[in-house]
């Protein structure tokens, strides 16, 4: 089979260069419950087929490359959704907007007091899918560019509080468990609705610098100017004393040599900001010498450096949201956000062509209603050669369905395996007692007594059950975390369990496992993996500091259905 897609613009080039692919077959049995509700990430529509031409083939790199696109049917500016091909569809999408504005008396039309402080406005088009990805509603909000505002000055409060993901988690699971319904509802117009406690004065949206153009443009030819038919914002006045001018809606740029002249004969007619000489236009620098004029956009170029970051960005919110699967690859490679090399976007490729092999990987919940409340910690104890940080993985599940996972690195130097994982259930702890106290404030049943908290480290254990001459000199300097999880224990609010390392569901989020090992895990936890093609593995090497040291990395990060 072949994958192939259009090559995407604005994608760029890269290494074709591949990571080997290591090959393992051993496999433990699956021992996951039968599921009630599956939730699906975010993914990619592919065309998949055998038999097909092979220049029409893509390289490896240029499929994951595809990926990184998708359709979006939505314009991006108010120019595009008036003169594009939807253009009908658009207009109905404003128009329904600016009804809803006047209907709900969002705004009342002033004169232009001096004093007022003028917010921009911009519109946002948006078409809305259902869960098939089919296209169900053309909405245009006009929203005000609050950038354009000053904290303290122009408003007090922003703060909104949004859902965690680790709450909706949380009430899918135990819907499922206990065979309730799942719907969803849509408040038509919600901010609109909100009366504003401050005074905001906003200039007109998009559309209406049309009725600008056409004023200006009427004095102008007025006063003898020509406008040209090629680029209607450039306008021409011949004779001795020549002049030219562009217009960028309420911005005039004056070329000529009797520049002042057409300055005092504009100010009689609209009251104008005299600049001086130009020396930002646009976005663009402009220098100006005797006989030369420099323009540069030195601000505006785009690093490396961003576009991994923006691709790293682009699989974090999966890695967050439906595929704990991908926490120790994106873990990783958002290490080296200051200063990837060819290694690290070769590695983004990989983890790329390892999505496209499992796009309906997801979450599946369902199972028995009274569980309760289980948790497992792991660390990896001095897993960057660099720095020789740790690496902390947890995961929490309700009803024995995952909500809640964690990959991170610790920001501090661990002297022994038990104390890197003592901070991972100090972390750990810490989450189970917000999702505790969550679940008994939102009225869903819990069963009594301690959360148990599985840990494959025994002198971890012995130290949060407070046996003192366990680990004393390796732990005593661990204060604050030493006695917050002693106390959780000790009040009953979690019970540590030694569970052994074959046995532990967190291990892939802190280290590279064997196929068998992520397979077992992944199914226990409600990520069924149909089927296997083989392991990816990453090797990740990069400059960490100005002494050049050089740390390797190896990862395996997932696998990929046949």
């Amino acid at each position: 089979t072949a994958l192939f897609h259009p090559t995407p613009k604005g994608v760029p080039t890269a290494p074709t260069s591949e990571p080997d692919l290591v090959d393992e077959t051993a496999s433990l049995p699956l021992t996951r419950a039968p599921t009630r509700i599956k939730v699906i990430g975010p993914c990619h529509p592919t065309l998949i087929c055998s038999n097909i031409d092979q220049k029409k083939i893509l390289s490896h790199s240029r499929q994951a490359e595809a990926l990184l696109t998708a359709a979006d049917e939505a314009p991006q500016t108010f120019k595009a959704a008036i003169g594009g091909a939807a253009k009908e569809v658009w207009a109905m999408a404003i128009d329904k907007e600016l009804q809803s504005m006047e209907r709900l008396r969002v705004w009342d039309v002033v004169d232009l007091d001096p004093s007022y402080r003028l917010v921009g406005t911009t519109w946002v088009f948006k078409a809305k899918k259902n869960h098939l990805g089919e296209v169900t509603e053309h909405k245009a909000c006009l929203c005000a560019q609050g950038f354009m505002q000053t904290a303290g000055v122009d408003f007090e409060q922003t703060y909104s509080p949004t859902g965690r993901l680790n709450s909706l988690r949380t009430l899918i699971a135990y819907t499922a468990s206990n065979n309730l319904l799942f719907h969803q509802i849509d408040v038509k117009s919600a901010f609109l609705n909100a009366p504003l406690s401050e005074t905001v004065y906003l200039s007109l949206p998009q559309g209406a610098p049309l009725a600008w153009y056409k004023r200006l443009k009427q004095w102008l030819v007025d006063v003898g100017f020509t406008a040209c038919i090629l680029d209607p914002c450039v306008f021409y006045r011949g004779g001795d004393h020549s002049l030219w001018l562009y217009v960028r809606v309420d911005d005039i740029t004056i070329f000529g040599k009797e520049v002042e002249v057409f300055k005092i004969q504009i100010a009689g007619e609209f009251e104008i900001k005299d600049i001086g000489a130009a020396d930002l236009m646009l976005g663009v620098k402009i220098s100006q010498d005797e006989g030369c004029v420099t323009l540069d956009q030195q601000h505006y170029t785009k690093s490396p450096i961003e576009l991994y970051r923006s691709a790293i960005g682009s699989i974090n919110y999966l890695s967050t949201a439906t595929r704990p699967d991908l926490s120790f690859a994106v873990s990783s490679l958002s290490q080296f956000l200051d200063r990837p090399g060819i290694k690290h976007w070769q590695g983004f490729l990989h983890v790329l062509r390892y999505l496209n092999g499992t796009q309906d990987l997801g979450l599946t919940y369902g199972g028995e209603a009274q569980c309760g409340i289980s948790a497992y910690s792991n660390a990896d104890w001095g897993n960057c050669q660099a720095t020789r940080q740790s690496i902390t993985g947890y995961l929490s599940c309700f009803n024995q369905c995952l909500v809640i996972w964690k990959t991170r690195k610790q920001p501090t130097v661990s002297l022994s395996t038990a104390e890197a994982e003592y901070k991972s259930v100090c972390d750990l702890t810490s989450e189970l007692l917000w999702l505790k106290q969550w679940c008994q404030e939102s009225g869903l049943t819990l069963p009594n007594g301690p959360i148990p908290v599985h840990e494959d480290n025994q002198g971890c254990i012995n130290t949060a059950n407070g046996d003192s001459n366990v680990n004393g000199r390796r732990m005593k300097h661990v204060d604050i975390q030493l006695h917050f999880v002693k106390e959780a224990v000790k009040c009953r609010r979690i019970q540590p369990r030694y569970t052994p390392s074959k046995k532990m569901l967190a291990d892939f989020l802190t280290k590279s496992v064997p196929k068998p090992v992520l397979i077992h895990a992944l199914d226990s936890l409600g990520v069924p993996c149909l089927g296997v093609r083989g392991v990816l593995e990453i090797r990740l090497t990069n400059i960490l500091t100005a002494q050049k040291v050089s740390n390797k990395i190896t990862t395996r990060i997932g696998y990929a259905p046949q």
